[in-house]
């Protein structure tokens, strides 16, 4: 439960505050009770002073309401490995993607907590929701059919229609900068904001810019901020890096905070939700936290083609993180001691460079 404080998730963490709280006010009591009554059997005198915290609920306590059971660590099973167009992409089944994350992903917050002292056990629906789950037929024929004549298929065409103008025009902007014909030093706008910017990343299909602040994420289209919303970073951390995955759909922007932490956000464009958020880097220590030592944070790169999410900072390993199978593919050993400063991957080769000056390829 204490973990699960800290989680990623606001409501996850919530809820797990709640658990605690309750079960240290029954705690106070009990002790108060227990001392007040001046009868006092016990073998020794530590004994006397000392309280532990009750036994582990028969039943998972963090596993409530109608959504999958999880610790929310890992992106959620929701989102599936998909092949379009040559393209490889997360998707959401059409019954979650029409919902926002906070519908399908929210665990209902504690109902009843017994006040008899008898019994401390959260009521839950997991039990009747895993038997209407699992009962039900999961495996379905042919549930990889594309139906060409639906409103997605076609919307996806007009997106890969879309990317291949903006490539072909891109190409013919790179061109004219190898003869000499193109210019880059023409300022198109400036854009003011209240915040000093730590980190940019920009969509690749579209003029869409992601500004991340302190705390905190803006949008920025046609010279002018459009989108801002919060990340939910604790007090004591920090945004460090903004990643676009499955850009050449409906993107997903990760965003990184140096205390390890991972949040994926979708709906950007007009209405961002939080899809999940998990812990990549646990050993991290906030950049506030951590005195006279150098860090650049949470670094991260991601692979389109493989689906790996790749993350770094001041620690001693690369880890890497498999988004379809939800499972961590391995750590590869830095060798440094200094922090990771940035990362970049292509065609499977990662490039890491660290505070020391040294630029490493894996």
């Amino acid at each position: 439960l204490m973990v699960l404080e800290r989680d990623p998730d606001s409501e996850v963490g919530t809820m797990a505050r709640q658990v605690l709280d309750t079960i240290y006010n029954k705690m106070v009591v009990a002790e108060r009770d227990r001392k007040g009554s001046g009868v006092f059997r016990s073998l020794s005198q530590a004994e006397l002073h000392s309280v532990s915290a009750p036994g582990s609920p028969a039943k998972p306590s963090f596993l409530l309401g109608e959504s999958p059971p999880g610790h929310n660590t890992t992106l959620p099973a929701s989102l599936s490995k998909s092949v379009t167009g040559g393209q490889h992409s997360l998707t959401l089944p059409s019954d979650l993607a029409s919902r926002p994350a906070q519908a399908w992903m929210a665990r209902s917050s504690v109902s009843d907590i017994a006040e008899d002292g008898k019994e401390q056990a959260v009521r839950t629906t997991f039990l009747a929701w895993s038997a209407k789950h699992f009962s039900s037929k999961l495996m379905k024929l042919g549930e990889d059919m594309v139906d060409m004549e639906s409103e997605e298929y076609w919307a996806k065409q007009w997106l890969y229609e879309r990317n291949e103008k903006i490539k072909q025009r891109a190409t013919a902007e790179r061109n004219s900068m190898e003869e000499g014909s193109g210019r880059l030093d023409v300022q198109l706008g400036v854009v003011k904001i209240g915040q000093a910017p730590s980190v940019l990343a920009y969509s690749p299909y579209t003029s869409s810019l992601a500004v991340a602040t302190r705390d905190s994420i803006l949008l920025v289209r046609d010279k002018e901020v459009s989108t801002s919303w919060g990340n939910g970073n604790s007090r004591v951390s920090q945004i460090s890096s903004l990643e676009f995955c499955n850009s050449h759909e409906r993107g997903l922007l990760v965003a990184g905070s140096d205390d390890g932490c991972v949040r994926v956000w979708r709906g950007w464009e007009d209405t961002p939700h939080l899809v999940t958020g998990w812990s990549l880097l646990p050993e991290l220590v906030p950049q506030s936290l951590a005195g006279s030592r150098v860090s650049h944070g949470l670094q991260l790169a991601w692979s389109q083609t493989g689906q790996m999410l790749v993350g770094a900072g001041d620690a001693k390993t690369v880890r890497l993180w498999d988004c379809s199978a939800e499972v961590r593919l391995g750590d590869l050993p830095t060798q440094s001691d200094s922090c990771v400063t940035a990362l970049d991957m292509d065609k499977g080769v990662l490039a890491a460079s660290f505070g020391d000056g040294q630029i490493k390829l894996f």
